[in-house]
């Protein structure tokens, strides 16, 4: 299935002179002041088009990035954001931002990006299942939006901010997925992403040794869906005091907005899924009474993958006919 998305880590057109205003970084040097920024740089292997592209020399456990700025200027590119000062005279004409740390900068960047935007985002975290919701509801929206999305498994402390960094004008959804393995990391993901709609996907040992606890694991993920408008989860999941709104789906007698009622296999690796409104009332919706899809796929965690993707599309108001339609062409991420 073929669906609109951007192109690779590209986004509106900056000055140089916005990304030191963005950044509150202090100039070290700027010897061409019109030149523009559309692509973001963080990997020196990775160079497409220098003359709109922008360095982050960050550090590394093995590689600091500061060290690929001579080859990157030999390359063509010209413009850089530092944290150690360099020789200027050996790029004479480069265009150099010097931050205390650049992972901020970078991070920092994409949040006033971000800010300029007012269209629906959804974000995704859990310990599993969060790439394949993301590629999953890309195929099932294309042909209500215009789409954005994390590229791959963008949804770390580096990916997220370059995947935020694709949102366009013309884009009327957003999809980004978030990723955490320790304590505060989600706080800075949240600022980036500014999710309106949450899926929390599951809670599972991924990760498990960066937190003192599940608990402590499962508050920390929390903390994207702070400011969302509403959070998808399963009955069960959160507690029931979580202060976002959330549309709740069941497999089980627990309440639920949306309850399943039946999941029967088919032939040839299919299953068909029967829901009905539970007992919970969703304002500003109007679900069904009842409905039902076909997935091309039988196997639990898809199911539950899929049934994610259900709610969403409920949420957005698409049509039953539509929404069994969509489903049952869904395709192997």
């Amino acid at each position: 299935m073929l669906f609109k998305t951007v192109s690779y880590l590209r986004a509106v057109s900056y000055l140089f002179s916005d990304i030191q205003t963005m950044t509150g970084a202090h100039c070290l040097q700027k010897t061409q002041p019109a030149a523009r920024v559309e692509q973001l740089l963080f990997d020196s292997r990775s160079v497409t088009a220098p003359a709109v592209s922008l360095f982050f020399a960050l550090p590394g456990k093995h590689r600091d990035g500061h060290r690929f700025i001579p080859e990157l200027y030999d390359r063509g590119v010209r413009q850089f954001v530092v944290s150690q000062h360099p020789d200027l005279r050996a790029f004479p004409e480069g265009n150099f931002l010097l931050v205390e740390n650049t992972l901020d900068a970078l991070q920092q960047l994409a949040e006033a990006h971000r800010a300029r935007f007012h269209i629906p985002v959804i974000g995704i975290t859990g310990s599993n299942g969060k790439t394949v919701v993301k590629e999953w509801l890309a195929q099932l929206l294309s042909p209500d939006f215009d789409l954005v999305r994390s590229p791959k498994s963008f949804n770390s402390q580096i990916g997220v901010p370059l995947s935020v960094w694709q949102m366009q004008e013309r884009n009327t959804l957003a999809i980004f997925e978030a990723g955490i393995s320790q304590p505060g990391e989600m706080e800075r993901l949240e600022k980036i992403i500014r999710p309106t709609i949450g899926i929390f996907t599951n809670l599972g040992p991924a990760h498990r040794e960066g937190f003192a606890s599940d608990e402590e694991k499962k508050q920390e993920k929390m903390r994207l869906f702070k400011r969302a408008d509403i959070l998808i989860c399963e009955a069960g999941l959160l507690p029931d005091e979580t202060p976002t709104p959330r549309f709740i789906w069941s497999k089980n007698d627990r309440p639920a907005h949306w309850k399943i009622t039946a999941i029967a296999p088919l032939a040839d690796g299919k299953c068909r899924i029967q829901a009905e409104k539970g007992s919970l009332n969703l304002p500003g919706h109007q679900l069904p009474a009842s409905a039902q899809i076909t997935l091309p796929f039988s196997d639990p965690a898809s199911i539950e993958n899929a049934l994610h993707c259900w709610a969403v599309l409920l949420l957005l108001d698409v049509t039953e006919a539509e929404v069994e339609k969509r489903m049952l062409r869904l395709e192997p991420i």
